[in-house]
This record gives C-alpha cells, sequence and structure tokens, in this order.
C-alpha cells in the first residue's frame, strides 16, 4: 500500500494505480488550464517522469534533500527561467580582510529581508534578486524596510546581467517603491521619487565561498547558480547537492540571506522569487564548502548605496 499521493512531499513507495486521477487532481490543486488535448499529453508525459524522479529521491532520501511536485511538475527544466547571469564585469572590488564571523547567521532574524515575490509572467529572477538586495541594503542602512519597485527595474534596464543592472539603478538615480511606481507598459522613473539609491557594487571574490560568508555577514548577497535541473526545480526541503551542477553554466539568480550547518551539511540561506509554496516557504538550502556546489560564489556581489 502506497503513501503518495500527488502533492508527493514524501513518498516510501511507487504510485502504480491512479496516476492519471492524481494528475487530474495536481491540475487542480494548482489551477492549470491548457490549450487542447495534445498540450496536455505533452504535460501528462512530463508530469509522470518528474513523479519518478521524485518517487527516486525521497524513497530512501540519500540525496539529502526531499523533493515534490510542485507548480512546476509539468514543465522540463528551464522552461519558466530567462538565462544569462553567468558573465561578470569589472566592478568596484573591495578586498574583505575578516573573519570575524558566526558560525552562522539569518539577515530574516534581524528584519532585513522582505517577504517571497513570485516573479510569474514578469521573468527575470535576476530583477527581483536585485531589487531583494537593494531593499536589504536600505533597510540595514535606515532601519526601514521598503517594498522596492521590481517592475521599474524590468521595465527601465536590461536585467540580464548582474553589475549592469546595479549600474542601470545608479544611472536612474535610484529606485522607486512599489507603491509609487505607476502602472504602465514602458519606463516611467521619472514619475516617481526614487527612494534607495545604489552607489556601486562590491563583487565577491570569484568561487571563494569563505569571502562570501564574510560578504553575507556584512549583508544579504546576490548570486548566480546553476539551476538547470530538475532536483532543483522539484526541492522541497533539506540541503541542496546536485552533483551534475555546474559552476560556470549558471541561469538563474538567488539573494543568499545567510547560512548555518544543518546535521554536519553547511548550508546557504537563498531567497528564491517562485512564491511561497516553493522550496521552503520560497527559500532553499544550497550546499555550503562543497567545492563552490552549483557556482553559488562564482558570480555574487551586493549593492553598495544611501
Amino acid at each position: 500500500m502506497h503513501t503518495c499521493n500527488y502533492l508527493f512531499l514524501a513518498c516510501v513507495a511507487p504510485l502504480v494505480l491512479g496516476l492519471n486521477e492524481n494528475f487530474q487532481a495536481w491540475k487542480q490543486h494548482f489551477g492549470k488550464q491548457y490549450r487542447n488535448s495534445r498540450e496536455e499529453n505533452y504535460r501528462y508525459g512530463i508530469w509522470k517522469r518528474n513523479l519518478d524522479l521524485v518517487y527516486r529521491n525521497n524513497k530512501d532520501n540519500t540525496s539529502g534533500f526531499l523533493m515534490e511536485m510542485n507548480k512546476f511538475a509539468d514543465e522540463k527544466c528551464g522552461g519558466y527561467r530567462k538565462p544569462s547571469v553567468s558573465k561578470t564585469f569589472p566592478v568596484n572590488l573591495n578586498m574583505l580582510y575578516s573573519d570575524d564571523v558566526p558560525d552562522s547567521f539569518d539577515w530574516r532574524k534581524k528584519g532585513a529581508v522582505s517577504p517571497v515575490k513570485n516573479q510569474g509572467q514578469m521573468g527575470s529572477a535576476l530583477a527581483f534578486a536585485t531589487v531583494d538586495s537593494i531593499e536589504s541594503m536600505h533597510f540595514i542602512k535606515t532601519g526601514q524596510l521598503v517594498d522596492l519597485s521590481t517592475r521599474e527595474l524590468v521595465q527601465c534596464c536590461n536585467a540580464s546581467m548582474m553589475s549592469p543592472t546595479f549600474d542601470c539603478v545608479q544611472k536612474l538615480g535610484g529606485i522607486c517603491s512599489a507603491a509609487s511606481y505607476p502602472d504602465s507598459h514602458t519606463c516611467q522613473s521619472k514619475q516617481c521619487t526614487p527612494v534607495a539609491k545604489v552607489t556601486g557594487v562590491t563583487q565577491v571574490k570569484k568561487g571563494d565561498e569563505g569571502d562570501l560568508k564574510i560578504a553575507v555577514y556584512r549583508q544579504p548577497v546576490v548570486t548566480a547558480v546553476d539551476a538547470s535541473h530538475s532536483s532543483f526545480q522539484l526541492y522541497r526541503s533539506g540541503v541542496y547537492y546536485e552533483p551534475r551542477c555546474s559552476s560556470t553554466r549558471l541561469d538563474h539568480a538567488l539573494l543568499v540571506v545567510g547560512y548555518g550547518t544543518l546535521e554536519g551539511k553547511d548550508f546557504w540561506i537563498a531567497k528564491n522569487s517562485w512564491g511561497i509554496n516553493w522550496g521552503m516557504k520560497g527559500y532553499i538550502l544550497m550546499s555550503r564548502n562543497k567545492n563552490n556546489n552549483c557556482g553559488i560564489a562564482t558570480s555574487a556581489m551586493y549593492p553598495d548605496g544611501m
């Protein structure tokens, strides 16, 4: 007798009977609608393959993390992301010397991290992570956590590369609050008053997780990762480690807000932009000190500002 259902949070036996019924229940749960039967059959095929993948991962949990049939279970890897955040640009590199940092730290406990957002159809995870980082920087400097306009960044900047995105915010004179930015399909930055300003950007030493730890202790850090695997797409909980991950082919952006250790496994606390129903209420614990797994420290930087 199996204990699995369409949410597949933790399985101890494969789901054999009622496969289509579970797919239909999964569709209803996530409000999925397809254009025609051909597309539904195509999505159903992907869903079944992911179901098998989740079962195989969760049945003995040797990977150290759990997967689930979340809202992305009918999508191929990468179908919902915009790539190209891997290239790095010359920035103001301030050397980080201090090793006087705690073994664990979490900016959420300081009130410095805004609620998890859902990029949805807007796309551009980099824009969301960049705005999140500026919100945190602004809080650390002023004590005020303001919901800044991701729409402004998407409409007024080419949010596909990290350093130029921060440069764009600097040239705009800052970024407006979400509440004050006009509802429009074109850039309206001149129609609102900037709340947070960026004066520069500091890049973490490429591939150095020690530098990243010090940087994160200073303030939340934007980083690019390889998120092209189903294990990331369907992540549920635990310390995520993907042996097939690349440290150079990076296609997604996250905000690193802390770090720690769980049952002997070091991790980074990373905020995603796929809503609170993905992962650990919108967060993922990325492996730390595992040879820069998924490129967590390859292209990481944080804004300077006022």
